[in-house]
């Protein structure tokens, strides 16, 4: 059974690749497995990982199988670096650019422990007035954060949770 909407056409995936992130990888990989093997076939699936900067690691249809789905994650989740911190407004202006591309309608999904420990205040403001932007295109569905911990959801819902989006905060790891 396809428990996905059936006009969304792209997804855009992010996973939080930081050392900060590292003790919930095994999470993160059993979930966005799960998540890629659902998904419909004509649907185009982008991956990113990002800690201090983000990289695009997939765009195109979704693995076709589990060993497929399992290779890129393993890959995808093996890449680690020193820099420290995670910066979420990076992120969010990575997705902008992608967005900024296409016509399609789309859902967002981030793995991640937080986020935006290192980010100013106009960095969290500035990633607010993009997303209200997503939201005014009429083309994002949804948001879903998945492995936020319950103490530290309000930061990221300060810069997620705009009228118009469904946010969602999954996998409390």
């Amino acid at each position: 059974m396809n428990k996905f909407r059936g006009d969304i056409e792209e997804r855009l995936v992010a996973v939080d690749t930081s050392g900060s992130a590292k003790a919930y990888k095994n999470a993160y990989f059993k979930d966005l497995n799960n998540f890629l093997i659902d998904l419909p076939p004509q649907e185009r699936v982008v991956i990113f990982r990002f800690d201090a900067a983000p990289a695009e690691v997939h765009d195109g249809p979704p693995p076709e199988t589990l060993e497929k789905s399992s290779q890129l994650l393993i890959k995808t989740l093996a890449y680690s670096t020193e820099t420290r911190g995670t910066n979420m407004k990076q992120l969010v202006s990575a997705f902008d650019t992608r967005l900024s591309r296409g016509t399609n309608n789309y859902d967002i999904r981030i793995y991640t422990d937080c986020g935006v420990e290192d980010m100013t205040a106009e960095q969290k403001r500035e990633s607010k007035e993009l997303v209200e932007k997503w939201v005014k295109s009429g083309r994002l569905n949804s948001i879903t954060l998945f492995g936020v911990q319950q103490g530290r959801r309000e930061d990221l819902r300060a810069i997620f949770d705009v009228d118009g989006v469904n946010l969602e905060f999954q996998g409390d790891i």
